[in-house]
């Protein structure tokens, strides 16, 4: 009924590839554009561990370069359509985008550069790390969204965060807080993402630490900001 011009795939919390090919479908239905946001996923699909967006049919894929992509504050387009690579061209330059900062842009080129070197590894590892935390805090008690699916297949983990307010005595703002206090972020609807603790050479074996500390802070109110650090002292930038 709509007959929408674009249609934009994104999710804030993207725990799971999107299945595009009936979405494709239906864009062709109206001769829509199919554009998709992976400005959380992006660092993972350079690293061939998402899925492929323009391969799958994606007109225009979005993305910031600054989130599982491990570069400057930014973002970036990418396409395979030559129009439209055109019609970003005479519409954006000079009208939304204008000053040229030197210094990100070669932020950027080092951080494609070192993404194409160890993308696979990076993102294969940051799967595997956020499976693990998951697991390691379900098993604890911690109530993690989606167990049914594996819990994740991207960086980000869910908690249930109503569920963790009623187990813990306290609403969710409270606790991200509480957690915050203790050098550990996780934001107010309860994601987490393993995109830095990896690139900073963190293993599975790490995320179950990572998780008993976690579940100290949430379940016993404990002060584990000290061991926070500790951690963090033996971590080394990695994939660089």
């Amino acid at each position: 009924r709509q007959r929408p011009a674009m249609v934009v795939l994104g999710l804030s919390y993207f725990p799971f590839p999107f299945n595009i090919g009936p979405i494709r479908q239906a864009c062709d239905k109206v001769g829509a554009y199919l554009c998709y946001d992976a400005s959380h996923v992006l660092g993972l699909i350079a690293g061939g561990q998402f899925q492929r967006p323009l391969k799958e049919g994606a007109d225009l894929m979005l993305g910031s370069t600054h989130k599982s992509f491990f570069g400057p504050q930014g973002g970036l387009m990418l396409t395979n359509d030559e129009n439209i690579y055109k019609r970003i061209l005479e519409n954006s330059t000079w009208r939304s985008i204008d000053n040229a900062h030197w210094n990100r842009v070669a932020a950027l080129g080092v951080a494609l550069e070192e993404m194409k070197e160890f993308g696979k590894a990076y993102a294969t590892q940051v799967v595997k790390n956020a499976k693990a935390l998951a697991k390691a805090l379900a098993l604890s008690g911690v109530p993690i969204r989606f167990a049914h699916r594996g819990y994740t297949e991207s960086h980000q983990v869910l908690m249930d965060n109503k569920r963790a307010a009623t187990l813990y005595g306290a609403q969710f703002p409270d606790l991200a807080a509480r957690l915050e206090a203790n050098n550990i972020i996780i934001d107010s609807v309860g994601r987490m993402g393993t995109s830095e603790v990896t690139r900073m050479g963190l293993k599975e074996k790490d995320m179950a630490t990572i998780a008993s500390l976690v579940v100290d802070v949430m379940k016993h109110n404990k002060k584990v900001g000290s061991k926070v650090k500790a951690l963090l002292k033996k971590a080394k930038l990695s994939f660089c």
